[in-house]
């Protein structure tokens, strides 16, 4: 069937180095599914340290089919943190057959 797929997540920088974050779709754990991916930008943390990335976007689906979400740094090293209760994933069936 055609799924709607809506994410956010909430993330927090807690080191000094500006950050990039991408996040992707990957359809049964081996292709990244084009037109899922979204960046955004994290400050350091004496700035405003919290940053999201999210997208929206549809997708057929097969009956066994599986997602997953990745999300990583593209820049600069250390730990970016998911805020705790501000994230989702939300997943509509629009048509199956």
């Amino acid at each position: 069937g055609i799924y709607e797929i809506n994410y956010m997540f909430s993330f927090d920088n807690t080191n000094n180095k500006r950050k990039t974050i991408q996040s992707r779709i990957k359809l049964n754990g081996e292709t990244y599914f084009d037109g899922s991916s979204a960046y955004g930008f994290i400050y350091s943390s004496t700035d405003d340290r919290a940053s999201l990335v999210s997208s929206s976007f549809l997708i057929e689906l097969n009956v066994g089919d599986f997602l997953e979400v990745v999300v990583n740094g593209r820049t600069n090293d250390g730990a970016v943190n998911l805020i705790e209760d501000e994230n989702l994933l939300y997943i509509r069936a629009m048509r199956t057959w």
